[in-house]
């Protein structure tokens, strides 16, 4: 199954795809896909050719147009560094779905 924000409306909210089938209890999180080189095809392959649960991709920039200068602490596109923030919700309900 896949989840995804409505392409005219990419708000940073992620993608995600969770393998209903899988008995899996790891997930994939890639926050930073247009800022590290080659994360999001990486965490593509990974999910393709091993049995992950779900992966979670990021859907903007890390430093957004409202924050351009890298290093600037009110980055909210930097998912490392927002709280709360939606991959945070996302592992939350991974572990309470997957607890091992």
């Amino acid at each position: 199954a896949i989840l995804a924000e409505s392409p005219t409306r990419s708000e940073g909210r992620g993608f995600y795809v969770f393998r209903l089938q899988s008995n899996s209890q790891t997930s994939l999180m890639m926050p930073h896909r247009y800022y590290d080189t080659h994360t999001g095809v990486i965490g593509l392959r990974l999910m393709l050719e091993h049995d992950f649960r779900a992966a979670a991709w990021n859907t903007t920039h890390r430093y957004t147009e409202k924050n351009a200068a890298p290093g600037d602490p009110d980055t909210q596109g930097d998912l490392a560094h927002a709280d709360p923030n939606v991959f945070l919700a996302f592992t939350r309900a991974f572990v309470r779905a997957c607890p091992k």
